[in-house]
């Protein structure tokens, strides 16, 4: 079986270019020669135009860096600004998409300061969450706020500077934790290399699993760390850099221009194994019958961090299709992730478990669906070609891949109206599967239900 493009994709929309590498799901639905001609011209699909609010107008990128806020900015002019607490409440996003812009531009934050950085990443989220697809704009604003806090030493562990307290540099780590798994989590779904960060040239530690209430300004010196079993604020966050310590190596191997060797492919496959078995017993996913008393954000946590080890896995071997441990390592976490994605729809209805928590399903987990949806396209299509005739894959394991793969169809089309990247995901299944599956009003034919679990045979 090839395996895709190792060049990576350049896409062209008009005069506008973009580059993203070969562990790109847009690389690898590339690989597919027809199939890449005919997503081309959905390049000319719109995407909505954002919401605006009380008639003003928000640019295509971050109001930070696009939002023209170059008229001369006073405090007062900031505070008079701000509403009442009754229509604060109503009016909290149009507040976050104006006012936390005005107040950065007035503090000059590109000179760092008190609060800066948190301010940046407070306003970085609301950028992220309501936008479905990945914007190159908000890629820009994380290298800003990476040079930002290089420049003040949070990549740095604070133990190391007498004049940091206690609290300010656990309050610290926490900080960069978050943005060295952004400046990871954004670069994957661009398909581009790590901006700044290298592991060379930092040291700070991972944030200890401590409560808020653990320590505060005034302490001598912080306590130890909560046993694992004790799910906190910070647990999430250090249970992410245990996986994605491991991941990084992975996107830097992946993004490599030569090919690499085997061995190390298999070393990593091992180290991500043992970072995976490292999680806490409470951030590990074991099916949603044993979450009968977890909360709905734990939920979430649980099935991402699994689906970041899947995703890995992927990006780590699909290079090597043509051998049978990687075809199997890919083909089986792309299944494990689309089982994830129809769970997630699922258990996100108004009736479902996570449909309080359906905001924090966010482009980072549509890319990792998009990443299994487009390995096993691949896959289907060049069986069906006879451009390797020599797989031993069975048929009911084909018709297991194309039953998941309809199921994620529907999600696709659902989505398509707010997604540039969900219409494409929707045109390649509707290629890949045929126009059979697809209803003339753009809707997926009736398909099994959700839940069903499958597996890939060992002969494979």
């Amino acid at each position: 079986m090839p395996s895709p493009s190792e060049n990576g994709a350049i896409k062209r929309q008009g005069p506008r270019v973009k580059y993203v590498s070969a562990a790109h799901w847009a690389a690898i639905l590339d690989g597919i020669a027809e199939l890449k001609d005919h997503l081309e011209h959905q390049d000319e699909y719109q995407a909505p135009a954002p919401e605006q609010c009380d008639g003003d107008a928000r640019p295509s990128g971050p109001l930070l860096l696009y939002g023209g806020w170059s008229r001369n900015l006073t405090r007062s002019f900031i505070l008079e600004s701000l509403p009442e607490r009754p229509v604060a409440d109503r009016l909290v996003s149009r507040y976050f998409n104006t006012v936390v812009v005005q107040c950065l531009v007035l503090g000059e934050y590109t000179s760092g300061g008190p609060y800066v950085v948190e301010t940046l990443l407070l306003y970085l989220m609301t950028e992220f969450f309501p936008s479905r697809d990945m914007q190159v704009g908000t890629r820009l604003l994380v290298g800003t706020i990476v040079q930002i806090a290089m420049h003040m030493g949070y990549h740095r562990d604070s133990s190391r500077f007498p004049t940091i307290s206690p609290f300010e540099g656990e309050m610290r780590r926490r900080v960069w934790a978050l943005i060295y798994q952004i400046d990871f989590g954004t670069s994957t779904q661009m398909g581009l290399p790590r901006l700044l960060i290298r592991e060379s040239q930092i040291d700070a530690a991972e944030p200890r699993n401590l409560a808020d209430t653990d320590f505060d300004e005034h302490s001598a010196e912080l306590p130890p760390s909560r046993p694992d079993t004790d799910v906190t604020p910070a647990l999430y966050s250090a249970a992410k850099l245990r996986i994605f310590s491991v991941g990084v190596k992975v996107a830097d191997l992946a993004s490599e221009i030569r090919c690499p060797a085997y061995a190390d492919v298999l070393d990593l496959d091992r180290q991500l194994d043992v970072a995976s078995d490292s999680l806490p017993s409470t951030m590990k996913w074991t099916g949603l019958a044993s979450c009968l008393t977890e909360s709905s954000q734990v939920i979430l946590q649980r099935i991402f961090l699994r689906v970041c080890v899947y995703r890995m896995k992927i990006t780590l071997h699909k290079r090597f299709l043509s051998l049978e441990r990687s075809r199997v390592a890919c083909l089986t976490a792309a299944m494990e992730i689309l089982k994830l994605q129809h769970l997630l729809d699922e258990e996100s209805q108004p009736d479902g478990r996570l449909y309080q928590s359906r905001w924090r399903v966010t482009s980072a987990f549509t890319h990792d669906f998009l990443v299994a949806t487009s390995i096993l396209c691949l896959y289907l299509r060049t069986l069906s070609s006879g451009e390797d005739k020599g797989d031993d894959a069975t048929e009911q394991s084909m018709e297991e891949m194309k039953t998941l793969l309809r199921l994620s169809q529907a999600i696709w089309l659902r989505e398509s109206a707010t997604s540039k990247e969900a219409q494409k995901a929707a045109e390649a299944l509707r290629y890949v599967l045929g126009d059979s599956q697809c209803g003339t009003n753009g809707t997926a034919l009736s398909s099994p239900a959700p839940g069903l679990l499958f597996t890939v045979p060992e002969t494979w």
